[in-house]
């Protein structure tokens, strides 16, 4: 109903679908900082925040972002 309304090609909210990503500066310069710290092997890496933040988002988009990078999930 409401795609048709807001004229959305596809459903919001999808955020496993990694082209869905929400797309603001801090999110992009975050994922650019822990991609780089793993590809320069710096080390340990923490992200912190507030629950409901998105950290999980922010991780879920760099594993999705970072093809030169295996990443394990627990899930």
């Amino acid at each position: 109903m409401y795609t048709t309304y807001f004229g959305f090609e596809n459903k919001p909210f999808k955020p496993k679908d990694s082209k869905d990503y929400y797309r603001n500066d801090n999110f992009d310069s975050a994922c650019a900082d822990i991609l780089s710290g793993i590809r320069e092997q710096r080390g340990f890496i923490l992200l912190t925040g507030e629950a409901g933040f998105g950290k999980t988002l922010v991780l879920r988009r760099c594993m999705a972002e970072a093809a030169d990078i295996f990443f394990h999930s627990a899930e």
